[in-house]
This record gives C-alpha cells, structure tokens and sequence, in this order.
C-alpha cells in the first residue's frame, strides 16, 4: 500500500463522485508536500470550503504510511457558530467516513487501510461526530487516542472542552476531553469572523506548540511534539493572514465555478415603516408572483420615498418568476410573526416554512426534508408550487441552500455577503432579483425597543452604517461575487470595519487563567468564565432545553427514576439563550427579541432573585443526580434543563414561548437513535402526549379507555407484575401508539425489567426497559446521528469498580497494561514516554489490595465492620487473590449500602504510595518518576490537584503487594506530601494540554479494558429477539 500526493484527486473524486475544483488540488498539493496548512483559506461562498475535511483525512493517511514523525493531526476539529451548518458539515463529513467503512475502489480502501493502522480498530477507519449540547451520558466519542476523528461542533460546545470546563462533562472527565482536543488536533474555523475570541484563544494556545518537524529533546520536548494546527476559512473580505490561500486564475477558468462567480444578484434597498411584518411579507409574495407589491407608506420625519425611473433600474423583464424564495431576517420573533403572517397570505398557493436555530435536531431533520427543493443541486426540478423560506442568520454561513430570489434585512456588510450566498447559489440562472429592508430613521438610545435599537443591540452601529453606505452607492446593487468585489476593494481599512460586523476580542489568554482551569479536583471556586474566551464580553450563553411528558416535577425521586432510565439526548434538546430561557419562565407568552447570532444580555434580562412557580430540572454532573428547581439563577452556561411538556413554549417549527400546546416529548426515539435501547415511560400524561400527535381528534378519549385498562391490570398484578406481562398488556390494547408497537415489537418481553415510578401508589404509572441493545432501523427516524454507539465509559461511572463481573486485578492490570501500550505507541509517542505510560499502567489500581476495599467488592463490609479495630488479619472467603472489579451491579449500591473504607477513600492515592516504593519507580530520573506517579494518581480523574479530603483512622496499617509494603497514611492526602508540588512541576513541565492528553492515554486504556471485561453480545440478543418476534408477528 503506497500513497502519493497525487492520488488525492482521484480519492476525491472517488468518495464524493465528481471532480475537486482546482483550488482543492492546489491546496491538497500545498499541505500534502509541506506538512503545513495556510493560516486563513480565504475562499468564496459556494466553492465547498468544506472539502478541506477530506484533504485533512487524506493527509492524516499518507502520513501513517511514512517513516517520519507524523505532521498530520490525528483529530480534525470542524467549527462554526450556526447550528443548522455544523450540521450540513456533519452530514458532509459523514459521506466521507461510510466511503471509508465501505470502499468504492481500491484507493479508498487504502487510505481505510491507512487510517486503520493508526487506530488497530477495523471496520472503523474514520469516526465523524457531532458535538450538539451539553447533554449527560450523550454519545461517548472520547474512547481512544490514537482513532483517527473528525468534530463537527458549535463553538461552545468544543471551545469549552478546550477550556477543561466542557458545557455536559463532569469534572472527572473533562481534562481527557481538553487533552485530546487541545494536542494533535486541526482546528478548521469556518467563517472566522463568527468567531475571532475562539481564534484568539487557539492562537495563543497555538504558540505553546513546536513548529512541524522540530526534533525532540527533553523527555517533556519529545511529549508535546504532538502536531496542532489552527486554519481560518472565510468567505468575508478584509481578512487577513500571514499565509492565506485565495483562488487563481485557474480557478475563474473552471467552468463550474466561472458560473459561480460571475452570476448576477441585483439588489435594491427599501424601506419600511415599524417592525416590518408587512414589508416582508408583500416583497415576498410579489416575487414569488402572488401578489403586486403595496407602495410603500410615508416616511417618518419628512422622509421622501426614493424613486427610479424604468431606465435607472436593470432590465429584469426576462426573468422567470422565482420559485424558492428566502426571507432573511435578524430575530427569532420576527421571522416567527413574518412566518405566520406569510403563511394566511399565501394559503395554499406557496409552501411557507420556517427554519430557525431554535429547533430540536430530531425535528429540524423531519423538517429539512420539506426544504430539500431548497438545497443546491444542478439537478434539481421546479416545485409544482413557490417555496418560501423565512429564516434567521442561521442559514445566512455555509447552509448548501440555492434560491431564485432574496428578501434581507438590513445586516452588516458581511452577513449580507453571506445571505446573497445562498442566491443563485450554483450561478445556473445567472442573473436573480433581492430586495433589502431596512427600518425608517435612525437609532435612538431613548427607545431600546424602536427597531434600529434592536437591530443595533445584535450587530452595533455596523448595519446601520452599511446601510448608509449602501445608499451612496445610488442605484441597484450587484452583490454578485465578481461584480461586487471591486466595489470592496475601494473601501479602505477603516471603512470596511466600520461596515462588519463587530468582532470582540478574547482577553489574553495568562498562564494563571490556565492554571486554574486546568484544576478540575477541585475546580476552583474563582475562575474565569470561559465563555469569554470563546465568544468575548457581554455576551449570552446558550443552554439545552427538553420537555418531557411523563414526569411530577415536585417529586425529585420519580424525576430521577424517569431521566436516568431515560436519559435526556441531544436530539430532542433546543438551544437558547439563558436569558431567553429565564424570561421565559417568568411570563409564558411573551417573545424575547432575539437573533441566532451571540449577541449581549439586555440588562431587563439579567437573573432576578425570585423564586418562580414552574419547576424544572438539571443535571448535577458532580453527583450524577436530577435536581428539581425553581430558581433560574441555579442554571449555568452549557446547562442541561428538562421542562414539564405541558408548560408549552415550542411547536413543529421550533421555539414559541406564545405556545400553550403540550410539546411533543420525543424522548423515546433520541434515547433509541442515541443508543439503541428501548425505554416506554407510560403514564395518564405519556399516553395522551403521544395519542395527540398519531390521532388527535381521538386522543382524548383514547387515552383515557388505555389508562383504564392499564390500571386495572396494575390493581390485578399487585407485586406480581413483571416487564412481560407489561409489554403483554400493551399489545393487546387497540389505541396503543403506533410508535410504542413497534417498540414493543423488537423487544424481548422476558428481558424487560418494570420499574413503578412510585412504589407505594404504583397507578401513578411505571417504565419499561430493555437490558440490551435493539436492531439498528428498528424505528426508521431520520436523524444526523443514529450510531447508536453511545456508551458510558465504564471507569468513568461513580461505581466504577462495581460491574457486575468479578475482575482479578492481576487480570485487570495487565488487561490495561496491553491497551496503555498499543494506544501510546499508536498515538505516535517516543518509545520512552510510551515505556513510561506502559509502567504507570501496570501500577495504577494496585492500591485496591487495601484490606476494606477488597471486602466492599467481595460483599463482605458488614462482616470486617463487625471486627474490632480493623481486624488486618481477617482473610477473604470468597477470593483466593485481590479483585479489581466486583460482581456487584454499582446501579444497585445506593448511598446507606455499608462501607468498610472510609469516606472519600481514593484507591488510585494508594497506588501512588505503592509506585512510590516499586524498584522500577526508583531506578527512573526525577523527571519520568514524576511523570509516572502523575499518571497513576490523575487516571479518575481526581488528584488534579488535590485528591479528596479522607479521614483515615487506620492511616498506620501495612498493606503488602508485589514486594512492595506501605502504610495507608503514605497515600498523598495531606498537604505536607508533596503532591501539589508535583502537579505544578508537571503541568509546568508538559504543559496542561499535553499533559491531559497522556492522561487521557492512560484514562481510555482503562475504560477499554473495563468495557472488554464486561462487554456482552447485546446486537446479536436483539437481532435473534427481533428476528423471533417477528415470526411470531
């Protein structure tokens, strides 16, 4: 298997089935040859910017068959600050990887071969995935260091990994995620003008990495000469950069992109009086041809209507009327309201949707499949009706939408090139019609709700002033790609920031602001927040919302039962602002004026101190626990909050705080698409949530004759009741939800467990799971992501040592001691640091020989309890060598289950003790021992830099393994130890991103282990179940 430079466009055009433009084979050649990428790829709008993925992917392949150190970064970071983009990158990204899983010629599969011999996994070649929101137990993607991945994210979510406080992730984990998105990784920064404090951030990040090709020295120079890379895409004049890449005249030649750039967008400004509903609505209607335009009402303050005579405007006479239209504009609300009214206007003679950034995923891909007409294809046919798209700024970067004409609102210069992005986006009718609106008269700083100001609160002064300087410009405006060019070119510096968008700065990035973030046990209480250094100041960050329909929201115990049955996904989660959120809550049916861009807090917005009457819940990662609230300022950046269904506020077209309808609770298809399992959550409320979406004229009354019945059988059952007899029950039932038969269908009843949501009053209603995987396409629900391959690390769980499978820990140790060594060597580490994990890896849970521990997971802590003083000489019964992991189920401990170690205890700080006193340990220098027991202490994530607070009353007993005798007091727990010392020798030393980033090698040889320990066969189960049911069927 040999790759060459020059087999990308072939392997390009073999994955993707057309040939790359010729900027692609220009930039692929470049970074193939050099090992380097430019600082900023400055390319157009519609010339596939995201292709870089692939040439990222291939570089990373040809670099494994060389005999050099690796250039290429194992992990490709895709970012950008529009939600419905990163998932159009995803999708493209995903393309790429079923190539590579399944090769249509022989090139591809050796780039598949290429990329397996990285990772040793196969059948795996790339991984793509998409990081959505700060959700617990969503998609574990951190599961090996040296897996070749690509990232598709939203800037909060990646950007907060970096920053050790990643939205979702629980202390424990969160320097495994820094450390593998902060070293050997490329980060893309598509339109970086979306996010110049993220750039910052990375730069100076950027700057404590070597240049490509440095040689090692130091033991600490041979870690971090792990490749990192930052590469800026914009689509926006005025950026700059030392190396930027830019098409050539070879690429005006290509046919393709000639049309491309040469078509024709002629666009007039108008004005409109109020908060423009109407104006909208009429230049969208006339375009489409139904309907004449009304003349526009007098101005405001004497303002004159401006006119053109017929020879003033272009000939437009010989276009076909438009047929897919988009209506732009800046807010949530008023793209809502535009929506609405658009939609009376229109009847039934357009197709009126709506797509915003405040959609659940599940539902936004229901929905784009209605806007596939929309999506740029020169293959595409004319619907039998006009389409009209209302939408925000969430398709105005990188959306592969292609319309025949444009309605905007007044916007920065370079959100509108970007909104004229997606007209005429494929050049194929050469010349299209836009109209851009603009409110009347100027921004007032006495009037915050006058719509300049509300305009002027999401971007400043910059839309007005483009909007003056469009003026200037006298006459019809070309915003075509070469016709609008030379028009930029004249504006000087100066003028053209006054024009952009305004970009915050990040503040500088010190070293102690690092420090303290890369404390994670435990966090400090002052640090800084780190959506400053991704968005800069005075702005909003987002959280995650779902509803569910089955759950008391005063009763914390069922809440948890529910959710941690169920656990909350990502696909049913929209986005908000915080602010948005808490207004929300206060006063239902009012609409917060909003955009899907960052923008600031309005200060009426800020949290108040009252206590609210709607209860909510959010996930305490901490204690892995639901907590029932009802005080907003409990909810933090990143947050994950469930609401009650019936408290409203969302519909099929997304976020609508004016809406009292129950939304749809859509946790049964993200929890199957997200993993594979099957959970049916029946209660009164569940039933007729979902009855109203299959048969709404009936539900009602359906729900009720179902919730008879299923009481009844509660009443007859008693404690007899079992998951089986359930599902039984269930299927026999003739109003049962056509979703949940399905279900219910590919489950194997007798491996179902039934849990009741309250114990004592089992008619409030109760669960049903599966103890194991379902068949893939079970449920047939289009989703961006129905890998069902989300698993929980296993060592990451809070009981981590309870499995279910007794472990020795000879087995375990070596078992982590293999994985620790193929994933170092296969992440391209120096064989001695590779020697160094391998030690720490053969040493790392040898502190559970403490004589307590080893009871707890024998199931024997009452019996060494009962002892007086600790009876050391007690000898286990039901082992005959020390375990790692016991058969115990960790689900099933609760918090009054009796323990014979002391609170706090930390195996992980006794094995520390132990490595201390190993022959191996002392023979190294300061520098690999240090390294070494930093490994060892740090692989749960604890000890970063203290490790908990344990008052041990049994410090001075002696404790035997492998030759080696400590006392449980030697553990570093106390100050005086010197294991605060240590952590600021290494994390100076390494450097906190490298040094997570060997943490994490360690950490996910651990978790591999754990998993291979206890994994079971589920899809096989399923697939024989499903295949038995359905002969039964």
């Amino acid at each position: 298997m040999t790759l060459t430079p020059s087999d990308f466009p072939a392997f390009f055009r073999d994955v993707y089935r057309y040939e790359p433009f010729p900027w692609q084979t220009r930039l692929a050649r470049q970074v193939l040859t050099t090992g380097r990428w430019p600082d900023l790829l400055n390319l157009p709008t519609g010339t596939g910017k995201t292709s870089v993925i692939a040439i990222a992917v291939f570089h990373l392949a040809l670099e494994a068959c060389g005999h050099h150190r690796r250039r290429a970064p194992m992990r490709m970071l895709f970012v950008i600050d529009r939600r419905i983009v990163v998932d159009a990158a995803f999708e493209q990204a995903c393309i790429l990887a079923c190539a590579l899983r399944q090769p249509p010629t022989k090139l591809v599969g050796d780039v598949a071969d290429a990329l397996t011999a990285l990772s040793g996994v196969k059948g795996d070649p790339l991984d793509v995935v998409h990081l959505r929101g700060g959700v617990p137990q969503d998609r574990d993607w951190v599961r090996a260091p040296a897996q070749p991945l690509v990232i598709v994210s939203t800037v909060d979510q990646v950007g907060s990994r970096l920053l050790f406080r990643g939205y979702g992730v629980s202390s424990g984990m969160a320097p495994v995620h820094a450390g593998l998105v902060g070293s050997d990784a490329l980060w893309f920064l598509d339109e970086v003008h979306l996010s110049k404090p993220l750039k910052d951030t990375l730069e100076a990040i950027r700057k404590g990495h070597p240049e490509p090709g440095q040689r090692p020295g130091t033991l600490a120079e041979q870690a971090r000469l792990a490749p990192f890379g930052v590469v800026t895409l914009s689509a926006t004049p005025g950026e700059t950069g030392t190396n930027a890449f830019r098409l050539d005249e070879e690429d005006w030649h290509c046919p393709v992109l000639r049309k491309r750039l040469e078509a024709s967008k002629l666009a007039t400004l108008e004005a409109y009086e109020g908060e423009g509903v109407d104006a909208f609505v009429e230049h969208a209607m006339s375009l489409a041809g139904l309907g004449e335009r009304a003349e526009s009402q007098p101005k405001k303050g004497g303002e004159k209507k401006r006119s053109r005579s017929r020879a003033q405007l272009p000939d437009t006479t010989h276009l076909k009327q438009a047929s897919r239209i988009a209506v732009i504009v800046n807010r949530v609300d008023l793209a809502r309201r535009v929506f609405t009214k658009l939609r009376d206007a229109a009847e039934d003679r357009a197709d009126v949707m709506l797509l915003t950034g405040r959609l659940r995923p599940l539902d936004r891909d229901r929905l784009m499949g209605r806007i596939q007409p929309l999506e740029a294809s020169p293959e595409r046919k004319n619907p039998p009706k006009p389409i009209i798209l209302v939408a925000t700024q969430t398709v105005e970067a990188g959306a592969d939408l292609d319309v025949d004409a444009l309605v905007t609102e007044i916007a920065p210069i370079d959100a509108l090139r970007q909104r004229f992005g997606r007209l005429d986006r494929l050049g194929e009718r050469g010349l299209s019609r836009a109209v851009i609106l603009h409110p009347v008269g100027k921004p007032s700083k006495s009037d915050s709700r006058a719509p300049w100001s509300i305009i002027a609160r999401i971007y400043g002064s910059s839309a007005y002033d483009t909007c003056q300087w469009l003026r200037e410009l006298n006459g019809p405006i070309d915003f075509g790609i070469k016709a609008f060019e030379p028009i930029m070119q004249g504006l000087s510096s100066d003028r053209f920031q006054a024009l952009a968008s305004s970009r915050a700065n990040a503040p500088s990035l010190l070293p102690e602001y690092v420090r303290l973030w890369s404390h994670t046990s435990p966090a400090p209480v002052a640090t800084p927040e780190p959506s400053l250094f991704l968005h800069g100041p005075q702005t909003s960050a987002d959280i995650q919302v779902v509803w569910r329909a089955d759950v008391d929201f005063e009763d914390a115990t069922q809440v948890n039962l529910s959710l941690q049955s169920c656990p909350p996904s990502a696909l049913e989660a929209v986005s908000l602002p915080i602010w948005v959120f808490r207004n929300w809550l206060r006063s239902h049916a009012q609409w917060s004026q909003f955009s899907d861009v960052v923008e600031s807090t309005p200060e009426e917005s800020r949290p108040s101190e009252e206590n609210l009457k709607n209860r909510f819940a959010i996930w305490n990662v901490e204690t892995r626990e639901w907590k029932c609230l009802s005080d907003a300022r409990e909810i933090m950046p990143g947050t994950l909050v469930v609401v009650p269904a019936s408290m409203g506020g969302y519909d099929q077209w997304g976020w609508n705080p004016s809406s009292r309808e129950d939304v749809e609770d859509l946790g049964l298809e993200a929890h199957y698409l997200q993993r594979l399992r099957g959970t049916l959550r029946v209660t009164a409320s569940s039933i007729l949530n979902r009855l109203r979406r299959e048969q709404p004229d009936l539900a009602q009354e359906l729900a009720g004759e179902m919730w008879h019945s299923i009481q009844s059988w509660i009443q007859q059952q008693g404690d007899e009741a079992t998951g089986r007899g359930a599902c039984e029950l269930l299927l026999s039932l003739d109003a049962l939800p056509q979703m949940w038969q399905v279900l219910l269908l590919g489950m194997n009843a007798r491996r179902t467990k039934l849990l009741f949501y309250d114990d004592e009053n089992p008619e409030r209603g109760f669960i049903i799971t599966s103890g194991y995987k379902l068949r893939p396409g079970l449920l047939t629900i289009p989703s961006a992501d129905t890998s069902g391959q989300g698993n929980d690390s296993i060592t990451d769980l809070a009981e981590s040592s309870w499995t279910g499978k007794k472990v020795s820990l000879a087995r375990h140790l070596k078992g982590v001691t293999d994985h620790a060594r193929q994933f170092a060597e296969r992440a391209g580490l120096d064989a001695s640091i590779c020697e160094l994990i391998t030690l720490a890896a053969e040493l790392h849970d040898v502190g559970k020989v403490d004589t307590r521990f080893q009871a707890d997971l024998a199931g024997q802590s009452s019996l060494l309890l009962g002892m007086p003083r600790w009876d050391v000489s007690w000898s286990f019964t039901t082992v005959r060598e020390p375990l790692a992991k016991s058969e115990r189920n960790g689900w099933r401990l609760d918090f009054h289950t009796p323990r014979a170690v002391p609170k706090y205890f930390r195996h992980e700080a006794l094995s520390v003790a132990f490595a201390e006193k190993d022959p191996r340990i002392a023979a190294l220098s300061p520098d690999e021992k240090d390294l070494v027991l930093w490994l060892i202490g740090t692989h749960h994530g604890y000890g970063r830099p203290f490790f908990p607070p344990c008052l041990d009353d049994q410090s001075s007993m002696s404790l035997e393994y492998g030759g080696v005798t400590v006392r449980v007091g030697d553990a570093p727990l106390r100050l005086d130890q010197g294991w605060l010392e240590l952590a600021e020798r290494v994390t100076r030393r390494y450097g906190p991103w490298e040094l997570a980033r060997l943490e994490a090698v360690l950490r996910l040889a651990d978790h591999c282990a754990s998993e291979e320990e206890v994994r079971e066969d589920d899809v096989d189960e399923a697939e024989q179940t499903s295949g038995r049911v359905s002969n039964e069927a």
